[in-house]
């Protein structure tokens, strides 16, 4: 959606072609080719929403009961101790957190960036 506004579509409105419109303006295959992506990307999200629920609800009517056992390797035990510490290890999880946060940070004030160049203030 950022790549087509920059190309100059229009947001919030059904049809970008301008159909039924008086002066009509042809926006460059680039943007046709965001949007086209951006459908897609929303068919693929709303698939794997429904796949989750599908799995979810599946499992918790239809799937096999574990009991009050715990699973197989997962003890209290072994999960919070490692070596002389008491909690788990996660750099992992850490790193992921750390690159997303970044991501977003520079995603946020890029957009301000864009923003200030096409409204101005005098």
């Amino acid at each position: 959606m950022m790549g087509a506004g920059t190309l100059g579509v229009p947001r919030r409105v059904w049809d970008i072609t301008g159909a039924d419109a008086a002066l009509k303006y042809d926006y460059s295959g680039a943007a046709y080719l965001m949007m086209g992506l951006n459908g897609i990307s929303g068919v693929l999200a709303a698939l794997g929403g429904l796949a989750f629920i599908v799995i979810i609800v599946g499992s918790v009517l239809f799937g096999k009961r574990t009991g009050d056992k715990p699973l197989e390797g997962l003890t209290m035990t072994t999960a919070t101790k490692y070596g002389s510490a008491e909690h788990i290890r996660i750099p992992g999880t850490v790193m992921l957190v750390a690159v997303f946060f970044t991501a977003f940070v520079l995603y946020y004030f890029v957009n301000w960036k864009y923003l200030a160049e096409v409204w101005p203030l005098r």
